[in-house]
């Protein structure tokens, strides 16, 4: 028991009261910045929450984009197209030079 009184009386020794005060004091004002930071960001991250929020739903309400999804679902169809094509104009691209050299000697052969 004595030993426990012993061991709490430094405790309540002035000088630890003190410092322990001081120690708190000198964060103290590191505390409340950082806690105002905190609070500002939190306040700027709420607007942009906010500000993403109305602008999801202005999206969300234009007709147009409700009728993309199905446009965008045909574009591979629309590439296959262009491809075929592509391709049918330079066969016929190869097929109008033969004709050319053809004709050309055709002409010259008579």
């Amino acid at each position: 028991q004595q030993q426990q009184q012993q061991q709490q009386e430094p405790l309540d020794d002035p000088s630890v009261s003190a410092m322990a005060s001081s120690f708190l004091a000198s964060f103290q004002p590191l505390f409340a910045r950082t806690s105002a930071q905190l609070s500002e960001l939190e306040r700027a991250q709420q607007s942009v929450l906010d500000t993403l929020i109305a602008e999801n739903q202005k999206y969300g309400e234009l007709p147009a984009l409700q009728h993309a999804g199905a446009v965008f679902a045909q574009i591979p169809q629309y590439h296959a197209k262009l491809r075929s094509l592509t391709t049918q104009m330079h066969a016929i691209g190869h097929r109008m030079e033969a004709l050319k050299k053809d004709a050309n000697s055709l002409s010259r052969g008579s």
